[in-house]
């Protein structure tokens, strides 16, 4: 198991221990490569196998659209005509694809000489409207095609939907509830209106809804399936290999600027007229996490306290998000190791969602310790990520106010518990 990947999926996709030492100990193969693709073999844990295929085009047509030049999922550059589909190839196998065009700029000048005047860009022509040929700029057609069973595709996908993905995935499905909500139940008069002169109005807008959760939903297992390129990169020889860590980064921002974009697309049809969002003051609520086990492991105690002030900003569709700061400290004992400590730092406190589904959760930013380690003094700085947590509440009234309680999340639940005070907002 590759430690740095495990940390990168428990960490920075929100996973647990279980999920990301499954995803960990995915093997990467070379099944073929030259110049200009590489295919690579993914073997899971449970001997389940799934296929990436990577192919760079030179000399394509580079022309991003005014869309693509602000992207919404936080690329560094604009990566345009991008393209995403999803099907079953058979009944037990699902292929996924993803294509788009980077500015030539970004390809490795060695990549660049080698592949440039090997490949013909006609097929890639193919696949982008005929506006994009027509252009003079000069980039660099990716495509990148995943297929797997589809019982690998469904367990990636159960991933997505159980675990945050750093909240972004929690955040897309949180906004599209509120929106089916709003469909279901329109407050908009001019919506009202048209439900009653078309009939099919309503149902069109949820099935167009789900049709967004779907796809994001199948974006998001993709992008679980995409890390697993960033380990084959040292496997691959140059000067392919020289791109593939390239093109899993570029995956990257391309799936998430297509979720973000689907989610805003399909706002845009739901139009609903909500209670006034809470007026922004200071400190709109307090948080405060107890985390607290013994005997766990080899560790005879371990204790975390978390306690914090947050903001509310207010979102589309009803949607609220919450931005704040905490003060954690932190303890630990272990008898068989003879080691003890005590810590302490400042938290990033960030969240929200909606009255049904309230969600909080907090990401070490700075801390340090102090200890023993068989009778010697240990000191440890920057140790950030020991104060974490992410508490979900429900039947949270954000208007009026409260006090609430709720489990930690994922398998902190037996131990930890989350304590919420909301302050009512002003009318």
């Amino acid at each position: 198991m590759n430690p740095a990947t495990f940390k990168k999926f428990l960490n920075k996709y929100g996973l647990d221990r279980k999920s990301a030492a499954y995803l960990t100990q995915v093997k990467a193969s070379v099944v073929s490569q030259d110049n200009t693709s590489v295919h690579l073999r993914f073997t899971f844990p449970d001997n389940r196998t799934a296929d990436e295929t990577i192919t760079i085009t030179p000399d394509a047509q580079y022309m991003p659209s005014a869309a693509e030049l602000a992207p919404t999922g936080g690329a560094t550059m604009p990566i345009a005509s991008r393209k995403f589909s999803a099907k079953a190839v058979s009944p037990d196998k699902t292929q996924v694809s993803l294509q788009y065009v980077v500015p030539l700029s970004a390809v490795p000048p060695g990549l660049q000489q080698a592949i440039r005047g090997r490949t013909s860009a006609t097929q890639w022509f193919s696949l982008v409207p005929s506006a994009w040929a027509q252009s003079s700029g000069g980039g660099a057609g990716v495509s990148a095609s995943f297929e797997m069973a589809q019982t690998l595709y469904d367990a990636l996908s159960d991933i997505g939907n159980a675990f945050s993905k750093s909240q972004e995935h929690s955040n897309w499905m949180q906004q599209l509830d509120a929106m089916e909500n709003c469909a279901k139940n329109p407050t908009n008069p001019l919506t009202q209106k048209a439900y009653q002169e078309d009939p099919g109005y309503r149902d069109q807008v949820l099935s167009n809804i789900q049709d967004a959760r779907s796809e994001v939903q199948q974006m998001t297992a993709v992008r679980f399936l995409n890390q697993e390129a960033n380990v084959a990169t040292g496997l691959v020889d140059a000067p392919i290999g020289q791109l593939t860590g390239k093109v899993s980064d570029w995956n990257e921002d391309v799936l998430k600027d297509l979720s973000n974009q689907q989610v805003q697309d399909i706002g845009k049809s739901v139009n609903c007229q909500d209670a006034p969002p809470p007026d922004p003051k200071q400190h709109d609520g307090t948080i405060k996490y107890h985390f607290h086990r013994e005997q766990y492991l080899d560790f005879d105690e371990d204790d975390r306290i978390v306690k914090g002030e947050f903001d509310l900003q207010s979102f589309q569709q009803g949607i609220v998000g919450l931005k704040g700061a905490a003060e954690f400290k932190t303890r630990i004992r272990s008898s068989r190791f003879q080691t003890q400590g005590a810590c302490k730092g400042h938290d990033d406190v960030s969240g929200g969602g909606t009255n049904s589904s309230f969600q909080i959760q907090g990401g070490g930013m700075e801390g340090h310790c102090d200890g023993t380690d068989h009778g010697r003094p240990t000191h440890d700085w920057n140790q950030a990520g020991i104060g974490g947590f992410s508490c979900t509440f429900h039947n949270v009234d954000v208007v009026n106010g409260g006090s609430y309680t709720a489990q930690a999340d994922g398998e902190d639940a037996p131990y930890g518990q989350c304590e919420l005070e909301l302050t009512p907002q002003r009318k």
